[in-house]
């Protein structure tokens, strides 16, 4: 991670600004790897196939999952059986789920400052982590899947855990220079100091 030239500090707080490599998700088209996702969805979060808009795979072993806007919004954090997600071996580190906002979400947020492009969830019993409050890497996966798809070059996400946290992304250009290069995105979001420390 390379600290960006365009960190700062806002209201007393850090926003700060990492870029790191872009991870598409390439579409899953085998019947089988997309069966075997649709029925983890379902016995994980109740997650019915017309509810899935788009799946995908990225170079992270995580599964990208764009599902109604309804969908999300009322999955909650209760009744969830995190367990499931360990039966499918389609992926290797985890699950994210997104969506576009709402109707009703686009008309609460038509004034605020927090006004977001997506929202997303991110599950990793895989690593040994249930959920993921706010969760960078997830967001090189989602930064290039919405970016072209909105036809904008930065977006603003609402990681929607218990905590939450809103997360900007701005697709930078691949290297001509670099072979398979993909892109960067450049992560911005809120943090606070905790430790400070000094190498010689």
């Amino acid at each position: 991670a390379v600290l960006g030239p365009s960190s700062h500090y806002i209201r007393g707080n850090r926003k700060i600004t990492l870029t790191f490599p872009s991870k598409p998700a390439v579409e899953l088209t085998e019947e089988n790897d997309r069966s075997s996702v649709l029925s983890m969805l379902n016995e994980a979060f109740s997650i019915n196939n017309a509810s899935v808009l788009w799946l995908g795979l990225s170079g992270t072993g995580d599964l990208l999952i764009e599902i109604t806007p309804e969908t999300l919004e009322t999955l909650g954090n209760s009744g969830l059986r995190i367990d499931a997600l360990m039966n499918c071996d389609v992926y290797s580190r985890g699950v994210i789920l997104c969506s576009r906002p709402g109707t009703d979400q686009l008309v609460e947020e038509k004034d605020s400052k927090d006004r977001v492009d997506f929202y997303s969830r991110f599950f990793a019993p895989k690593a040994g982590i249930d959920e993921d409050p706010v969760t960078g890497s997830s967001h090189c996966v989602l930064a290039p899947y919405f970016c072209p798809l909105l036809d904008k070059a930065t977006v603003t996400g609402h990681q929607r855990s218990q905590r939450g946290g809103f997360v900007e992304c701005t697709m930078l250009p691949a290297s001509s220079l670099t072979n398979g290069d993909l892109g960067r995105v450049e992560i911005t979001g809120m943090a606070v100091t905790t430790m400070r420390g000094r190498l010689q």
